[in-house]
């Protein structure tokens, strides 16, 4: 069975943990598994994917000291919130 992990780092927006409890609450619902953690990302594991809450402000506030490798990274989808055309998003894509 699939379990995702949700990712986000302390002192990230209150606004990206809201909607990290409705993703995990609804995933739950649908008998997935689902964890929220602020303490990087856990260790890689059968089935286990991941969901990086705000790309930008992870990196800024913990994922430039602790950058996830390559491995992690192909198995995490990035949920961008910000608005196309805004640095933000572009520092998302990058």
């Amino acid at each position: 069975m699939t379990e995702v992990s949700l990712v986000l780092a302390e002192g990230q927006n209150a606004f990206f943990f809201e909607l990290a409890e409705a993703i995990a609450h609804e995933l739950r619902a649908c008998g997935v598994p689902a964890s929220l953690t602020t303490q990087g990302f856990p260790a890689p594991a059968p089935g286990r994917a991941y969901l990086l809450i705000s790309p930008h402000e992870f990196y800024v506030l913990e994922g430039e000291a602790h950058p996830p490798d390559d491995a992690l990274l192909a198995r995490t989808v990035f949920l961008c919130c910000e608005q196309p055309g805004t640095h933000h998003f572009d520092f998302n894509l990058a």
